[in-house]
Formats: C-alpha cells, sequence, structure tokens
C-alpha cells in the first residue's frame, strides 16, 4: 500500500484527541479532590458525566464540521456541458485571443479544459480549479461533450486503501526513466490522494537521482484535480497550478497527465 504522510484532517483529529485526553485527566483530577463530606459521591458522578459529555459533543461536532465542509466543496463544482480536448503536442496556451499572446504554459495531446466560449478561431477555456481563463487554437484542439469524455470515478480511484499504480517509461540512448503515479480514494468522499516519483538509469550505468513528491485534491467525476502537495511533515501547501488527472479510456486503464499517458501496471492493497 502507498506510504503516505498522514493529511492535514488525520493531524487535527489527532490533536482533537488529544485534547480530549486532556479534558478527561482534568476531570479525573477533579474528582479525587472534591471533599466528600460537602458532596455526595453521586453528586460528583453526575458533575463529571455532564463535563465528559460536553467535551465529547465539542469534539464530535469539530469532526463533523470538517467532514461537512469537505463534502461541500465536492458538492459546490458543477462540471460544464462541454470541454476542448488538445490534439497536438506542445500546444501554447495563451493568455489571450492571439498568437501574439503571453504563452502561459504548453499542454500536450490528451489534455482537456473546460470549455468557456469559441470566438474567432480560438477557445476560451479553464484549467478545472483554476479562476484565470485562457486560449488555444482552435486548429490545435476540438470542443467535446462531457458525456463522451471518459470518467475518472469509474476506475481511476477505487476503494480507500486500494493503490493504482499507473507508469510511463521513457527509452532514449542516453537514459531510461520511470515516471509512477499511485492514486487512492481518500480518508472521506471526493477525496484523493497520489504520490508521484521518478527513477531511471544513464546509459553508462549510473542511477538518476530519485524524486518523489505526495498530493491530495478531489474527484470531480470527468477529472481528478491534486491542489496540495504534502510534505513529510504533514503540512499542506496549495498548488499554484493544480495537477489535473484525465481517464484515457472507459475502463480506466490509462491516464493523461500533463500531457503523458501513463498506463495501469498493477492494484495494490
Amino acid at each position: 500500500m502507498m506510504a503516505f504522510p498522514l493529511n492535514g484532517q488525520a493531524q487535527f483529529l489527532k490533536k482533537l484527541n488529544k485534547a480530549l485526553e486532556t479534558v478527561n485527566k482534568t476531570l479525573d483530577d477533579i474528582n479525587q479532590k472534591l471533599d466528600p463530606e460537602k458532596q455526595s459521591q453521586q453528586a460528583v458522578e453526575k458533575v463529571v458525566t455532564e463535563k465528559k459529555n460536553e467535551a465529547v459533543q465539542t469534539v464530535t461536532s469539530a469532526v463533523n464540521d470538517v467532514k461537512q465542509q469537505t463534502v461541500n466543496q465536492v458538492a459546490e463544482y458543477v462540471a460544464p456541458d462541454f470541454l476542448v480536448r488538445i490534439s497536438g503536442n506542445k500546444v501554447n496556451v495563451r493568455k489571450t485571443p492571439a498568437t501574439s499572446g503571453e504563452v502561459m504554459t504548453q499542454a500536450g495531446a490528451g489534455t482537456l479544459y473546460e470549455f468557456v466560449s469559441e470566438q474567432d478561431g480560438w477557445f476560451e477555456v479553464k484549467v478545472p480549479g483554476c479562476t484565470e481563463n485562457c486560449y488555444v487554437s482552435a486548429t490545435v484542439a476540438a470542443k467535446v461533450a462531457l458525456a463522451a469524455v471518459p470518467r475518472t470515478d469509474k476506475g481511476v480511484v477505487k476503494t480507500a486503501g486500494t493503490d493504482l499504480v499507473y507508469q510511463k517509461t521513457v527509452n532514449t540512448s542516453s537514459y531510461s526513466l520511470t515516471s509512477t503515479y499511485t492514486i487512492t480514494q481518500g480518508s472521506q468522499a471526493g477525496e484523493v490522494e497520489a504520490s508521484f516519483n521518478e527513477q531511471g538509469a544513464y546509459s553508462d550505468g549510473r542511477f538518476i537521482p530519485a524524486s518523489e513528491n505526495y498530493y491530495k485534491g478531489k474527484q470531480l467525476g470527468w477529472c481528478i484535480v491534486l491542489d496540495q502537495q504534502v510534505s513529510y511533515d504533514d503540512t499542506c501547501e496549495k498548488l499554484e497550478t493544480p495537477i489535473v488527472i484525465y481517464a484515457a479510456d472507459a475502463a480506466g486503464r490509462k491516464i493523461v497527465v500533463e500531457g503523458e499517458t501513463c498506463t495501469l501496471t498493477r492494484e495494490s492493497y
């Protein structure tokens, strides 16, 4: 199973449980110090029970608030009726609808964007999880119906505890490099956790330094948006540009990430 650091919510729950333990210990200390001549044992037990119940209710409410916030974030998203699929390689995504427009990034074949509008041979599009719109030329992209796009909630993510491992290997005369995405469902509905690592070797036998990153995000149905990077100390940093994962086939055996197609190699439990 993918080794994944504690996410922010798990750490939050851990702190709440620790707080509850402190409350219980304090109440036990009070119980021991109460003068039995001034209060009956029954009265003492009643006070302690009431205080413990209040503490439990406070913790439960806080946990439920966190869960509801996660559900609301997923529920707020409304998928568009149409998407724009990139058909060329290293397609310029621009800030304005003109060949002189500033290039914001480059997209590979199979990349999908939310369709916003079409004007004078340009598609106005939006990256899922971003607020700023951008433009791609209609000569290297096509408008497609959302219903015709394979869904990421139909195979790319399975139950919590099941890791789906997708890989792509590039072999050249100079090196061999394998990129791996490991994807699993988070602890809450709509949450997704993922790791990415690269490892390989040069043609002369030297190893390429391995790298590994952890992410978390949300399932949007037609895509997965990884919008937070998780550090080893369990802190989360919001990504300026989310990593978006698309299903390349209906069975979920291939995914497209940043213009690269990766194939399912194994499932681990």
